[in-house]
């Protein structure tokens, strides 16, 4: 008989599934400790990767380090628009999110060298 297909990932996430089929050894405690985190620290929000996460992943014996290592090559990859904007000393390329939040007037952001606020240049 014909050997069986390997299915292809296109997705990072996918593929990081599909790694981590083979070693529950270190999933099962990330994914744990990601969802007892609010539980064990119900005063803070808490990061998916953020102190929380690091110390209960101590607790339990495992490696709170990044593990993604997967070559990406040929994966399509979302690139995420920049506008930009100045201050009063330089020119700032502004993501997409921060962007948005500036539009609709939720924040300001300001130069972290001369502390002008950033102003679009459309």
């Amino acid at each position: 008989p014909a050997p069986a297909a390997t299915p292809v990932a296109r997705h990072p996430r996918r593929e990081g599934a599909q790694r981590h089929q083979h070693r529950p050894q270190e999933r099962v405690p990330r994914e744990v400790a990601r969802s007892r985190g609010p539980a064990t620290h119900p005063r803070h929000g808490t990061k998916p990767h953020g102190p929380e996460w690091r110390d209960l992943m101590q607790r339990f014996g495992a490696d709170s380090a990044v593990t993604f290592d997967l070559d990406l090559e040929g994966v399509p990859q979302r690139k995420q628009s920049t506008y930009r904007y100045h201050c009063g000393c330089q020119l700032h390329d502004v993501s997409a999110t921060r962007h948005n939040r500036m539009k609709r007037g939720r924040v300001n952001y300001h130069c972290v060298i001369c502390d002008g606020r950033l102003v679009s240049l459309d």
